[in-house]
């Protein structure tokens, strides 16, 4: 695309230009001593009239050259292989372990509750040898009735109190939502690819300690991390110089290099996010992590420190981006990106326990019924008592008064 914004402004400039290599090889990167090398070295040394590269603008490359109006926009981004996914924990995946948590706690109390409703209801006084028949009112016969729920099964004892039905029929509707929430969850695990990355920004990758990490040397990323006073990238560019020691494969400036090192794993490589899209491949054993800000990257022509030529540049250039030329020479010349013969879905997400708060107020409220139930159940079966020993007095008294009048 950048040679054709040169054929492009030679015609609209009238302007010859023969094309040399810089002889390092090099994009350009400062000395200690600001003495740069590569094709900005060439234009600091007045080689060359006219840089035709993507350079990406930045203040310290601007002190040895005047960049014309950005053509092309550029995004970063860090590059990593996938990491392999464990399938050992999918059946659990579904739901999050605070739900699991919140579960087995509430089976063991509202099956205490249960036990107690039904063992000390008035509504089974009237049974004779009571203890001795199997039911609710054991805690054993209880636990694995309430367990059978969760499984949808249930058992064959069943409550005749009203609390203990009261109670039963909303943790039912509660197991209910938590069966179904999980099962519809357990298929959307199954059938989505679930892509759970170990870092998703700089501050991750710096924070971590299994991943080494580099950059293309001799370009602007380099100048960037080198003379940046931002906490997170300097700890990046600590991070390469401390592994440049042992490798200095980590400051190559072949991106086929960098990218060779993360196929082979524990690597992350930070370039620019067009080159990262096109090295992908067909293979899908890598991931992007987006690094928006990062940096803006400004892609521009370099010209030398005050050169008069500058406005003329800029303005045919933003005149080329007006008539649309920049993208038709993007569709034709730049390589198309490369899909997935697997396509990454979103994430399923796991179930968190707000998500089943409904459910366990209904518990609550289930809770609060039985009790005001069994309350009720006290109240009618003393005031029964109460009615029958009454009746059975005034009886009485009838009888001894007629014994009295005979």
């Amino acid at each position: 695309m950048t040679i054709e914004l040169l054929k492009e402004l030679s015609h609209r400039l009238n302007f010859t230009y023969e094309l040399i290599h810089p002889p390092d090889g090099k994009w350009g990167v400062a000395s200690s001593d600001n003495i740069w090398n590569g094709m900005l070295g060439q234009l600091q040394r007045r080689e060359v009239d006219l840089v035709a590269a993507p350079l990406i603008i930045d203040a310290h490359r601007e002190t040895v050259a005047d960049f014309t109006q950005p053509y092309f926009h550029e995004k970063s981004g860090i590059i990593i292989k996938k990491p392999v996914q464990s399938h050992s924990t999918k059946l659990v995946d579904p739901l999050n372990p605070m739900v699991y948590l919140c579960v087995g706690i509430s089976l063991p109390v509202i099956t205490f509750l249960l036990f107690l409703f039904e063992k000390y209801n008035p509504f089974y006084r009237q049974v004779a040898g009571r203890m001795k028949i199997r039911g609710l009112h054991h805690f054993s016969d209880a636990f694995w009735y309430m367990y059978g729920a969760l499984l949808c099964q249930g058992g064959e004892h069943v409550a005749a109190s009203s609390a203990g039905r009261t109670l039963l029929s909303c943790w039912w509707i509660f197991c209910i939502i938590i069966v179904t929430t999980y099962s519809g969850n357990f298929v959307a695990f199954l059938t989505v690819t679930k892509e759970t990355l170990p870092f998703n920004d700089v501050e991750g990758l710096v924070a971590q300690t299994t991943y080494k990490w580099g950059t293309a040397g001799e370009t602007v990323f380099e100048t960037i991390l080198k003379n940046s006073e931002l906490p997170e990238r300097r700890k990046l560019w600590n991070g390469i110089l401390e592994f440049n020691q042992s490798d200095p494969s980590v400051l190559s400036s072949d991106p086929a290099e960098q990218i060779r090192k993360v196929r082979g794993g524990n690597y992350a490589f930070i370039g620019e996010r067009t080159y990262l899209d096109m090295a992908i491949g067909q293979s899908c054993d890598m991931s992007i992590i987006s690094t928006d800000d990062f940096h803006p990257l400004l892609i521009a022509l370099p010209l030398p420190n005050n050169t008069p030529f500058l406005k003329v540049f800029s303005d045919e250039i933003v005149a080329i981006i007006e008539t649309g030329l920049i993208q038709t020479w993007m569709l034709k010349t730049w390589p198309k990106p490369e899909h997935c013969e697997e396509t990454s879905i979103s994430d399923a997400k796991s179930i968190s326990v707000s998500d089943f708060q409904f459910a366990f107020y209904l518990t609550g409220i289930g809770v609060m019924l039985a009790v005001l139930s069994l309350i009720y159940e006290y109240i009618e079966r003393t005031c029964y008592r109460w009615v029958d020993t009454h009746g059975r007095r005034q009886n009485e008294q009838k009888k001894i008064t007629a014994f009295k009048e005979i």
